[in-house]
């Protein structure tokens, strides 16, 4: 009876433990989220924990409509999940995949018809529905544009891919280039196979089984997601408010949801599925399935790979008209969270401001709260047998994200990582100093287990750069933008020689034509930095939705300016003074040629 009382009382005191440590892991996570938003200045957040099929966690943070003074609730307020989308895209993949309706080995070609491949620009290449769900399929990403502020603006994914074709930018399974269109076909082929709109299919086969009420991916929203449905805002001094805009390729960022929902969501990949998917496909998407190099982080089936405290997770970060996310598991520790906050993390002109560090040091604090450990890595030893010049890795790389589609390929300029050699083990790039460890490999110096890897295309030169799942291509001399500089700085010289030089002659009461000449040559001198003028000027968020009206203006001026010096020069070139002028005004013109190779006039 004595060791049966003792018994009793261990157990009440480590239940009592138990509840104090959950306790003290609550007060720790409100107090640092809530000095985590006001560092920041992030007007509402929301998170929850899960483990297996529980909840550890739920709270909400700061406002979800501040004119109204909303508060941010996990299990009423809506939010916008961005690319977290992808993880039920490819969930939704999985679950046809398990009822033997689709192959993810078996070209697409099987699933859509000849016009739908001639349409979608898939005509002359094989892809797969593994290389879809991995970001390998060689597609070029098209960002700017791929939102539409208006309902009656949307299309449906039949319609956009009609509009959009789709553009390669590598071979098929060469590289893992993170892009939306891949996502996007991924949720057609779902359409042609199950019969039904992808957000039905994933209301039937997802929201349905899982009890997630609040939860959609139709971009026509019901009246009901409308009154729960968060702001989200632009910070410039004061919070501005977004407009609710239309995502086209929807299956790769359409999602709204609670955080709550996302729970649900949560525990069936950490508890076995829960009926939409069987344990052993479940973990099928969880394990890595392409990797550009053996030392960096792989892409799994919707989810990208993370390592931290020597744990091996997998996560999902989304973005969308001001509202940021994070979907994190521990598979195998069945432990995950859902983070989301309602500020966009972007300047104008395209920066990157504080709001961004919410989600890596939130992560981190989580992680060393359950499961601390050392984070360091010993540092490996550079290889001695590398000669100095066996393999190429020196160069400027240009990041695939942006996209070669349209005018955003001029922006990419901005975004360039140039490598330089130092010694035969030493590398640069763009500042941060690392170690060759292989052939294709660079190492963080520092000693930690970051890694700078590379792809080669069977010359002695590399091809491809890649940091974790992101990848960047090697630029040609052309495209270098200390040459596109001078390339810039020379025209740009020239118009305004031909600008001065026109004054004086029309001062000289010469030829109106000389008036013609300096007014288009003025008009092709202010095109450009007009044009890149407006976009260091506007939120990077809005440009999804498409370029303004200023921008498109801007981006015209050259051509009606070279138009009117192409006029003017049939009467001037009957004059016998100042053939120069018109040789170098004619030259100028030339310009036009170099706009259009980086996709200009906007259209």
């Amino acid at each position: 009876m004595k060791n049966f009382l003792i018994l009793i009382a261990l157990l009440v005191c480590n239940f009592c433990d138990a509840i104090q440590s959950k306790q003290l892991q609550k007060s720790q996570i409100d107090s640092f989220i809530t000095q985590s938003i006001n560092k920041h200045k992030i007007p509402g957040a929301s998170l929850i924990i899960v483990r297996g099929d529980s909840i550890l966690y739920s709270n909400g943070f700061g406002f979800s409509n501040i004119k109204d003074n909303v508060k941010m609730s996990p299990s009423e307020t809506l939010v916008r999940c961005g690319s977290v989308s992808k993880s039920f895209t490819a969930t939704a993949i999985m679950i046809l995949v398990e009822t033997g309706m689709l192959n993810l080995r078996a070209p697409i070609t099987d699933y859509l018809t000849d016009k739908e491949l001639k349409d979608f620009g898939l005509m002359d290449k094989k892809i797969t529905l593994h290389q879809l769900l991995t970001h390998s399929a060689g597609f070029d990403e098209r960002l700017f544009g791929s939102h539409v502020k208006n309902e009656s603006e949307w299309k449906t994914l039949s319609e956009y891919f009609k509009k959009y074709p789709i553009v390669f930018r590598s071979e098929p399974g060469q590289i893992l280039n993170y892009n939306d269109q891949g996502i996007a076909m991924a949720g057609y082929v779902v359409e042609k196979v199950s019969g039904m709109p992808f957000y039905d299919f994933v209301e039937k086969k997802i929201f349905s089984p899982l009890k997630m009420s609040n939860s959609s991916f139709n971009p026509i929203l019901r009246d009901d997601i409308k009154k729960k449905l968060s702001k989200s805002y632009f910070y410039d001094g004061s919070f501005i408010p977004y407009d609710y805009d239309y995502i086209l390729p929807y299956p790769a960022a359409g999602l709204i949801s609670t955080v709550s929902d996302m729970g649900e969501f949560l525990k069936a990949h950490l508890a076995g599925g829960r009926g939409i998917l069987s344990p052993e496909f479940i973990d099928e998407m969880h394990s890595q399935k392409f990797t550009n190099h053996p030392k960096l982080r792989g892409w799994c089936y919707g989810f990208a790979e993370w390592k931290e405290n020597n744990k091996r997770l997998i996560f999902k970060d989304g973005q969308a008209t001001g509202f940021n996310s994070r979907l994190m598991m521990l598979p195998s520790e069945k432990w995950g969270f859902y983070l989301v906050w309602n500020r966009s993390i972007f300047n104008k002109g395209g920066g990157i401001n504080e709001a961004n560090k919410l989600k890596s040091e939130l992560s981190s604090f989580l992680i060393d709260l359950y499961f601390p450990a050392s984070r360091h890595k010993k540092s490996e030893k550079p290889l001695a047998d590398i000669k100095p010049n066996d393999f190429i890795l020196e160069g400027r790389y240009s990041d695939m994200g942006l996209g070669n589609q349209n005018w955003s390929k001029i922006l990419s300029l901005g975004l360039q990582i140039r490598v330089l050699k130092e010694n035969e083990d030493n590398y640069d790039i763009s500042g941060t100093k690392y170690v060759r460890t292989d052939k294709l490999e660079l190492q963080y110096n520092s000693g930690s287990n970051f890694y700078a890897g590379f792809t080669s295309d069977n010359s002695n030169k590399a091809k491809y750069l890649h940091f974790g799942t992101g990848s960047h291509e090697r630029v040609s001399f052309f495209d270098n933008i200390t040459f596109q500089l001078i390339i810039l700085l020379l025209f740009h010289s020239s118009f305004l020689v031909v600008i001065v030089l026109s004054f004086f002659a029309v001062i000289k009461r010469k030829s109106k034509n000389y008036l013609i000449l300096g007014l288009g040559s003025t008009l092709m001198f202010l095109g450009l930095p007009l044009l890149l003028l407006g976009f260091f000027t506007i939120d990077f968020q809005e440009l999804y939705k498409g370029a303004t009206l200023s921008m498109i203006i801007s981006s015209w001026l050259p051509f009606i300016g070279a138009v009117l010096i192409i006029f003017s020069s049939r009467y001037l070139i009957k004059m016998k003074e100042k053939k120069w002028l018109l040789r170098l005004s004619l030259f100028n013109v030339a310009f036009i040629i170099y706009l259009m190779y980086w996709n200009f006039p906007i259209i």
